[in-house]
């Protein structure tokens, strides 16, 4: 009989043990036991055969007293607990006692209690299959099939280099199954019990497929070595003697056209370095070895030229190169104002830490690492530039988008073909500088993969107590990084790793007023594009209204991007008439721009301006910075149902459900009775723009308001907006982007708005522009939003 007519389904909970001394047998692989292996093995068979040929194999724990695995009084302490079950066949040519067999493993189970069984004279044990892991993301796919693919690869290269036998290829070939193919390489290349034991138990097939790299890769750096050897071995003996004659031949001819060898004078050329002292201290020691090491190379060997770029990477590095800081604060301030329109506060920092470095002087001063976090088109680029510019420092930028490798950071080992330094050493390389302003973009879009994780890796970086030694793996010399400006960029701070973010000064950049889009276009945007597009200042002026215009209906951005492309399609169509010899208009009015650019895609204001019951307006503030949001209720006969939609996340669904439980709680005060009930009726509290998602709890009192308008059959203003959580007793609790949702509230002509009392004082700390034209109602409690609304 094949142990392939074995039938899974029906396997016992009990079955007997066999104990494997030595190895560990793995679900889908074959062992043969040899036909010594004794009366007790025999006693094992026929036990096999009152359980379907089915029985437990488990490994030996190493660390317990050398016992053969016959042993009979072995118990669950000198075992695994996680074992697999075989399937038993007898060998054709072994029937009868002391026969041998074959062990098929089919299932990972756990041995959950064992017993001696008199009557056969072996152990049991009883257990429970252990199912893996089977639904997978199509990224985990993607992964396994790739680690799968590269395990292929170094089997390939191992047969190659005669380390396996051909044939084990084939069966590799034919695995397709991620944590079968893992368990295939443990149970071929590990020799030790506990980490084959590691595979079995591990149930995902990802981490399998890790371990069994690592395994391969010990293997293959195994294999490369002893071929290096031997290869090295043979050369030096078959082909030194030629080697030898060949370069005095190159030498002799350099001599005689009076050119030196070019690898003598490279190395003379390092000497030479070393002595001027470009090096630091700490370096000169490892440089020189390595100049030595070179020397006995051949110039034409692999390991020469891979040293030599070594030691250029290094001479290369600003180690003692540094750029002399604009001291004058006062010139430091007009080029930062001359680059941007506001951002008072972090032009402030600047200034201070110019400050601080003069009066603590530049060898006790290090300089500070900040964090733009502010929406796409607000400036935190150009910032970066126009700080190295204030300041006369070089400028690099880093663009961490997407970055998921940690040797991107922190460089490859030089062990590796085609290794090189991380991008943070190659950078200062590129700057010739050890202070530069070096700048991080998009902080928060770093990758993790299990490649490694590259924000760990800038925590070195990022950290004051740390950079001043960061050691680079392909380097491998500490390099002072404490004199470089670090500004790091992102869109969403709440995406940063916590641990990166407390090393950094956080500065939140919020979006424009309209007035501040006019001034930024006026002096920067629409001089700018003139320019490249090859036009006058005279030939065409922009009206203010039209580029007000502009803001509200072409573009609704929390930065100037979009209205700098506005500007300059304008330019480009003038630029069109004007090489066609037409007309066109000198003063750009909204009507002109309607004319180039077409019909605007947004509308005046995000709301309908006419009152309807169960609508309000509430504010929200996304990473794009802050929108209006309309919020609507609707009732319809029904069983008490509350529907939500508008792809709404948890919390705001339990934003919904408390402000409905805290109407019902306080019907009377509001007016709807005593026998208020919403029993016979649905509930439907939809937030429009379905497609996009939303979640927070600040729409709180903005539901509360839009349900008690339905049951109060009261239209509310759209023009009175509010945003605030609700608590279960009706306080109303602070909320985030307040900013922010008073430039939507501006932007859409909204007269009113509702803000809880506790933000109170940063409302105060809100630029004046913003807040005129609006009235503010601060509230502690629903009932002082109840009061203006339906009072």
């Amino acid at each position: 009989m094949s142990v392939e007519n074995f039938d899974l389904t029906e396997i016992p909970a009990t079955l007997p043990l066999f104990v494997l001394n030595d190895s560990v047998l793995f679900p889908l692989m074959i062992l043969g036991i040899g036909h010594t292996a004794g009366p007790a093995f025999d006693n094992l068979l026929k036990a096999a055969a009152s359980t379907g040929n089915y029985v437990v194999v488990a490994a030996r724990k190493h660390d317990k007293p050398e016992v053969p695995a016959s042993d009979l009084h072995l118990t669950a302490e000198d075992i695994y607990p996680v074992a697999t079950i075989a399937a038993v066949a007898r060998e054709r040519t072994g029937v009868g006692a002391g026969g041998g067999a074959i062990l098929k493993g089919l299932k990972k189970v756990r041995i959950k209690s064992t017993y001696f069984d008199t009557n056969f004279q072996v152990g049991f044990a009883k257990v429970e299959v252990i199912e893996e892991e089977t639904y997978f993301q199509e990224s985990d796919k993607l992964l396994m099939r790739t680690a799968m693919a590269e395990i292929r690869r170094m089997i390939d290269m191992l047969v190659t280099m005669n380390r396996v036998p051909a044939g084990m290829f084939k069966d590799f070939k034919n695995i397709s199954d991620p944590a079968r193919l893992a368990e295939f390489v443990a149970s071929n290349f590990m020799r030790s019990v506990a980490d084959m034991q590691k595979v079995l138990e591990e149930n995902s097939p990802m981490k399998k497929l890790e371990m069994a790299q690592r395994i391969l890769e010990d293997a293959l750096a195994f294999a490369q070595v002893q071929n290096d050897i031997k290869r090295k071995t043979m050369e030096r003996l078959d082909k030194g003697q030629k080697d030898m004659i060949l370069r005095e031949q190159i030498k002799q001819i350099q001599n005689e056209l009076g050119e030196g060898d070019p690898f003598s004078a490279s190395i003379r050329d390092y000497e030479k370095k070393l002595e001027e002292g470009l090096l630091p201290e700490h370096a000169v020691p490892e440089v020189k070895k390595q100049i030595e090491r070179l020397k006995s190379m051949s110039p034409f060997s692999q390991d020469s030229s891979m040293l030599s770029s070594w030691i250029d990477s290094v001479f290369e590095l600003p180690w003692k190169e540094s750029t002399e800081d604009n001291k004058d604060i006062n010139e430091a301030e007009k080029v930062l104002q001359a680059d941007h329109y506001g951002l008072e506060d972090v032009k402030e920092r600047i200034l201070e830490f110019l400050a601080v470095r003069q009066i603590k002087g530049d060898q006790n001063s290090k300089s500070p690492i900040l964090c733009f976090v502010g929406p796409p088109g607000v400036g935190k680029t150009s910032l970066g530039k126009s700080i190295a510019r204030a300041l006369k420092r070089k400028f690099y930028r880093l663009s961490l988008g997407g970055l998921h490798d940690e040797a991107e950071i922190r460089g490859h080992r030089r062990t590796y073909v085609g290794a090189m330094q991380g991008k943070i050493l190659k950078g200062l390389t590129t700057c010739k500088s050890n202070n530069p302003v070096f700048m991080l973009d998009e902080i928060d879009k770093l990758g993790k993969d299990f490649r490694g994780d590259p924000s760990s890796a800038l925590l070195e970086v990022l950290d004051p107590e740390q950079n001043f030694s960061f050691l680079d793996n392909y380097i491998g010399i500490p390099f002072d990084l404490s004199k470089v400006f670090f500004i790091a960029t992102a869109n969403w701070e709440d995406t940063i790793p916590e641990p990166l973010k407390d090393r950094m000064e956080v500065i939140r950049l919020s979006g424009y007023t309209d007035l501040e889009r006019i001034e930024i276009a006026k002096k920067y945007l629409i001089p700018r594009q003139l320019e490249n597009n090859g036009l006058a200042p005279k030939e065409i002026q922009f009206t203010k209204e039209a580029l007000l215009f502009i803001s509200r209906r072409y573009t609704r951005e929390a930065g100037v991007r979009n209205l700098e492309r506005c500007i300059g399609s304008i330019c480009r169509k003038t630029a069109t008439l004007k090489v066609q010899k037409k007309d066109f208009a000198k003063k750009i009015t909204p009507k002109v721009v309607e004319q180039y650019l077409k019909l605007p895609p947004f509308s005046e204001h995000d709301f309908d301006e006419e009152k309807r019951v169960g609508v309000i307006t509430g504010l929200a503030w996304t990473q794009f910075g802050g929108a209006t949001l309309k919020i609507e209720a609707n009732s319809m006969k029904g069983t008490g149902n509350l529907l939500l939609t508008g792809k709404l996340g948890e919390v705001m669904q339990e934003s919904a459900r408390i402000a409905l439980s805290f109407i019902r709680s306080n019907a009377v005060k509001f007016g709807l009775g005593a026998d208020f009930t919403i029993s016979d009726k649905d509930i439907h509290i939809h937030f429009p723009a379905g497609a996009t998602p939303k979640d927070g709890p600040s729409a709180g009192i903005a539901i509360t308001s839009a349900l008690l308008s339905l049951f109060l059959n009261k239209a509310i203003d759209p023009k009175i907006a509010m945003t605030g959580e609700i608590s279960l007793t009706g306080e109303v609790l602070p909320i985030g982007g307040l900013k922010e949702k008073l430039l939507a509230a501006k932007r859409n002509e909204v007269n009113k708005v509702f803000i809880p009392e506790q933000n109170r004082a940063l409302y105060e700390s809100i630029e004046d522009e913003i807040k005129s034209g609006i009235d503010v109602v601060f509230v502690k409690e629903y009932n002082d939003v109840f009061k203006v609304l339906f009072g």
